[in-house]
């Protein structure tokens, strides 16, 4: 039993490495709250549903998970994304399962994580013109601008990103 969750069933480690290795790692993100990734996951209510808990049925399915591609997994090309599919729903809600989760690259994952797309917020110019947003990605794309550093400066990280300075909008 793994973090009193998950289990190999009749599975093995040895047959499937890479794919142990995947579902192990979904497994640690929502239930080993020493696992420093945990505060993103399961400590915000991310969960794997009961199928999915069990190697022996993640293998069974894993293959049928859209954009499923062994080799480009295997080669770190593609990474499992729960959040896509589940972009409307709190992260408190998402969960890891068949029917959630898609392959993507690792560049689409990363353009299309959460912490990236502040709902609402407040954008400053260099010239001092104040714009309200609801797309933080949009907005950085359509002015160029480095949504990490954005957001940086949105978390208080930064105090400006070529020029722009970026606050929460409280409602």
């Amino acid at each position: 039993m793994f973090y009193g969750v998950a289990y190999y069933g009749n599975a093995n480690r040895q047959d499937n490495p890479k794919l142990c290795d995947l579902w192990l790692n979904i497994i640690r993100r929502c239930y080993y709250d020493k696992l420093p990734t945990y505060q993103y996951y399961g400590a915000l209510g991310v969960t794997v549903c009961d199928r999915w808990r069990c190697f022996d049925y993640f293998l069974e399915d894993i293959q049928k998970v859209e954009g499923y591609d062994f080799e480009k997994i295997s080669n770190g090309e593609l990474v499992l994304d729960k959040d896509i599919k589940q972009s409307h729903l709190d992260k408190s809600q998402r969960v890891y399962s068949l029917e959630t989760c898609m392959f993507v690259t690792k560049n689409e994952n990363l353009q299309n994580r959460q912490y990236k797309k502040a709902n609402k917020f407040i954008a400053e110019s260099p010239d001092g013109e104040t714009i309200i947003g609801e797309n933080l990605t949009k907005f950085c794309k359509e002015r160029k601008i480095h949504q990490g550093h954005a957001y940086g400066v949105l978390k208080g990280k930064l105090k400006h990103t070529k020029g722009w300075k970026f606050y929460e909008q409280v409602d």
